[in-house]
């Protein structure tokens, strides 16, 4: 049941070579993040993800001043992750006049961790998920259970196919709504290390201070493309890219 009723609403693309991007299946050879919101309780998700990846595990409470839990976000954003999974648990059965027990200095400590490389899950009434509509990647997992937050991690590891909907129209997605992608459907660039850019980097700054310079960029075989770049010295650097 917990299988068939896991739905994925967005997924972020790969686009590019750095590694900003939400890896899935998550990949060992990445440095995972779990940050779990709640009241406090030790999740089971943590568990599953430290012992399937090696992750870190964070823990910010839903009664957590901004400023506490922006300590523990702080502690994420500088430790570089390659890929940051968000859990949302202990999530009310009833909106009331607490949204659903999910407090505004959760959101917005939320807010400064949705970033590409990040997905949010929410174990809990799909209507709470009307918090994260921005959310880079979103999925819903219903129940807060050890059985569904295993699966939640069975699904991060690519035993199956999120193959859930909406039973209920929430943000812009509609009832009946569930994306369906398979690991074969995705295909990610090799990332290349901030190090590795810094060298390009310093000779491209170096010509421009020169003088203008033809620079040729071979692309990989799959893109078949092939760019020249005009770099020159200006009040403002200035760019062409033609293709030829």
């Amino acid at each position: 049941m917990a299988e068939k009723a896991l739905t994925l609403l967005s997924l972020t693309t790969p686009n590019t070579f750095r590694n900003d991007f939400f890896t899935w299946p998550l990949k060992k050879n990445r440095k995972v993040a779990y940050v779990a919101f709640g009241n406090g309780s030790r999740e089971a998700l943590g568990d599953r993800l430290k012992e399937d990846f090696n992750a870190d595990v964070f823990y910010i409470n839903y009664a957590d001043a901004v400023g506490k839990g922006g300590t523990v976000v702080k502690k994420i954003i500088d430790g570089k992750y390659d890929d940051v999974v968000i859990g949302f648990h202990d999530i009310a059965t009833r909106k009331g006049s607490t949204n659903y027990g999910i407090t505004q200095s959760a959101i917005q400590n939320w807010y400064a961790l949705n970033k590409t490389n990040a997905i949010t899950l929410v174990f809990g009434s799909p209507f709470a998920a009307a918090s994260f509509c921005t959310a880079k990647s979103l999925a819903v997992c219903y129940e807060d259970d050890i059985v569904f937050q295993n699966t939640a991690a069975d699904w991060l590891r690519g035993d199956f196919v999120a193959a859930g909907t909406l039973p209920v129209g929430v943000c812009t997605f509609k009832q009946g709504d569930g994306k369906l992608v398979s690991p074969g459907d995705l295909t990610y660039l090799e990332p290349i290390g901030d190090e590795r850019f810094a060298a390009v980097d310093s000779i491209a700054i170096e010509g421009i201070k020169k003088k203008p310079i033809l620079v040729v960029l071979y692309w990989p075989l799959k893109m078949a493309k092939l760019f020249t770049i005009k770099l020159s010295e200006a009040s403002t650097t200035t760019a062409w890219m033609q293709r030829v």
